[in-house]
């Protein structure tokens, strides 16, 4: 391990604190995507390792730090909401809190390292590492101090936590059933297919996942100026990785699509739902989803031995539940109505 970049990565959570969690994001996809065509240039200069996936504007770093100098600006008092994470911090005007921000930064480059060193090829390390300072953050930040919030006995009598009728959902436009799955085999179909020409030509195949990830990192401008834009980066990860480990199939990258879009939208009832402070649905999404296709499914060299039964059928059962769950939906809204 590079001790060199802990240190680099402490200033990165000042900066990321300072732009807020949403800026700092766009700009490791704007950063990542010129990184990634300086290695298809055949750049000598390892681009993508410092700025977008490194001690720079990587994830685990500037956003995790941001969100984690949030909570604690949240707890303090200094803001009202702890998950307004398209709130630049600089504008608070307290040095404290731009400081948590470096320290989590810090703390989410070592992570990173951890993750990868105990668990190599078999999760996501930059997910896992905004997960681990998420859930600290949230036990130290949030008020209950607890990593998973108790319901509010008002909720109870509408459905479980699980329900897709309650309202306390991380983006209400993704919501809707529906919309929710339709979205996900879009952004899969069109990454996979994308990821399919890309692992071909050895020469960008290698950063072809990274790249699917980083293009959908660059919409969150959307969130910056009030749009409801969708939130597609854990998506295309996920169609990414599933494209790659299954030798390019594309019905395995749709698959991916889906299987990460439920992680985040079921586990973000767990960490997210009924908190003071923000616990990355995505990231938390992109940690279940990958440890699956990284993880377990080439252990049992599944990829091989079933290319199509398993992800069609992962395919057609979210569209079929969405297609019910949307129904039911519809319905209890305009019950609600009435």
């Amino acid at each position: 391990m590079d001790f060199s970049a802990l240190f680099f990565a402490f200033f990165s959570g000042i900066v990321g604190s300072a732009l807020g969690p949403v800026m700092s994001f766009v700009m490791c996809g704007l950063w990542g995507i010129a990184a990634v065509v300086a290695a298809a240039a055949s750049s000598s200069f390892n681009f993508l390792a410092l700025f977008p996936l490194g001690p720079f504007f990587g994830p685990h770093v500037a956003f995790g730090g941001a969100v984690a100098a949030l909570s604690y600006a949240s707890y303090k008092g200094y803001v009202e909401d702890g998950r307004n994470i398209v709130m630049p911090l600089m504008g608070i005007g307290k040095a404290d809190v731009l400081l948590v921000g470096g320290v989590f930064g810090l703390l989410g480059h070592l992570f990173k390292f951890l993750s990868e060193f105990m668990l190599p090829g078999k999760v996501d390390p930059i997910a896992l590492s905004i997960l681990i300072t998420g859930c600290i953050a949230k036990f130290m930040f949030d008020k209950s101090h607890k990593i998973i919030s108790s319901r509010p006995e008002a909720e109870k009598s509408i459905g479980s936590r699980f329900s897709s009728k309650l309202e306390s959902t991380w983006v209400p436009q993704m919501r809707p059933p529906l919309m929710m799955t339709i979205l996900a085999v879009g952004i899969g179909g069109i990454v996979s297919y994308a990821m399919s020409l890309m692992l071909s030509n050895p020469e960008v195949g290698n950063i072809a996942a990274a790249l699917m990830f980083l293009m959908f990192a660059v919409p969150f401008i959307l969130f910056l100026i009030g749009l409801p834009a969708p939130v597609c980066h854990h998506l295309a990860i996920g169609a990414g990785y599933g494209t790659a480990v299954s030798g390019g199939s594309i019905l395995w990258g749709i698959a991916g699509a889906v299987i990460f879009c439920y992680a985040a939208e079921l586990l973000s009832r767990i960490f997210w739902s009924y908190g003071d402070t923000w616990v990355d649905p995505p990231a938390t999404g992109v940690v279940f989803g990958s440890f699956i296709m990284l993880g377990i499914l080439p252990t049992f060299n599944y990829y091989s031995i079933d290319p199509y039964i398993l992800p069609g059928l992962i395919i057609g059962v979210s569209l079929i539940y969405s297609f019910n769950a949307q129904k039911k939906l519809d319905q209890y809204n305009a019950k609600k109505a009435a």
